[in-house]
């Protein structure tokens, strides 16, 4: 919004789809929310009635609860989608079939939905397996990037357990 502090045009605003968009994949909107942020009642109506036509999630927001779905949302997708991109190097370095994770890939995501992601937490991190986390690390130590991020991520699980 404080870009548009700039705009010598009058009655400007935010229309923030949460949603991650890629050329040749429809997305429905009617599942998507969508969050507007106006400068003045004229423009937050007519971007209602925008919001409103795309669907029947839609809410007025501040710039910095934007910005907070806005990372909450790369936590949320972006970071996932690199973790599986990982998970398909390793895979794929190995002779692996990367298709051998889609039904524990599609699990993970279903219960952390169906039960929320703090009650459906699983693996050696959680566990306090401090000897298969040891193990996992040598595997990983030809990499040191990837065993850095395995063990950031594992020892934050352990701290928020």
């Amino acid at each position: 919004m404080s870009l548009l502090d700039y705009s010598v045009a009058a009655n400007t605003g935010v229309l923030y789809p949460l949603q991650t968009f890629t050329k040749a994949r429809p997305i429905d909107f009617r599942n998507v929310p969508v969050f507007i942020e106006a400068s003045d009642p004229v423009a937050e109506k007519k971007l209602t009635t925008i919001a409103k036509a795309l669907t029947s999630k839609y809410k007025k927001i501040t710039s910095e609860e934007r910005k907070g779905l806005h990372v909450a949302a790369v936590f949320a997708s972006n970071f996932p989608n690199h973790m599986l991109r990982i998970s398909k190097i390793l895979m794929d370095e190995r002779g692996l079939n990367f298709e051998w994770l889609k039904p524990v890939i599609l699990e993970t995501i279903n219960k952390a939905l169906a039960a929320g992601p703090e009650h459906s937490q699983t693996g050696p991190a959680v566990r306090g397996d401090l000897e298969i986390l040891d193990d996992h690390l040598k595997y990983l130590k030809s990499d040191k990037i990837l065993a850095k991020i395995y063990e950031i991520i594992s020892q934050d699980i352990i701290d928020r357990s």
